[in-house]
């Protein structure tokens, strides 16, 4: 239960900092690498949510 609390307080404190951090970051480079790792990121746990809500469409499957 602590655990959980203290990993909910530092997520905020984290996206508090990473926030004033980007705001505050003028070198366009560092900036447009970020934003690439975080899409990649994205397109990771889409991709993982896509996969596990698949519906299967029974009857079109053909057993040879």
């Amino acid at each position: 239960m602590i655990k959980v609390f203290i990993e909910k307080i530092e997520s905020k404190i984290l996206t508090k900092l990473f926030t004033r951090w980007v705001d505050k970051e003028y070198d366009v480079e560092l900036l447009e690498m970020t934003s690439s790792v975080i899409t990649k990121r994205v397109v990771e746990l889409k991709t993982f949510v896509d996969m596990c809500t698949r519906v299967e469409i029974k009857g079109f499957k053909r057993d040879v």
